[in-house]
């Protein structure tokens, strides 16, 4: 059983690496898109608020404002403490 178990390990830390070795551009653009639609949102958002005069556009900017506050987050670490 041994063997196997160190086997298993190896194949882990093969496909870590290559999860490690494979972030980089895709990953940094995607990080500043969110960024940059975050604060669109926000600035959208209190725009709407400010200028509106009627119930709908002070919803919408209410809408964006709660959406730019709550970015999308990537799944957790199943381990946090890894």
């Amino acid at each position: 059983m041994s063997l196997w178990f160190a086997l298993a390990r190896h194949r882990a830390a093969a496909i870590r690496t290559d999860i490690e070795e494979s972030r980089g551009e895709r990953d940094a653009r995607y990080i500043r898109r969110t960024i940059q639609l975050q604060r669109a949102l926000a600035a959208g958002g209190r725009i709407a608020l400010f200028a509106s005069k009627n119930r709908v556009a002070s919803l919408a900017g209410t809408a964006m404002l709660a959406t730019a506050s709550h970015p999308p987050r990537a799944k957790p670490h199943p381990n946090p403490n890894a």
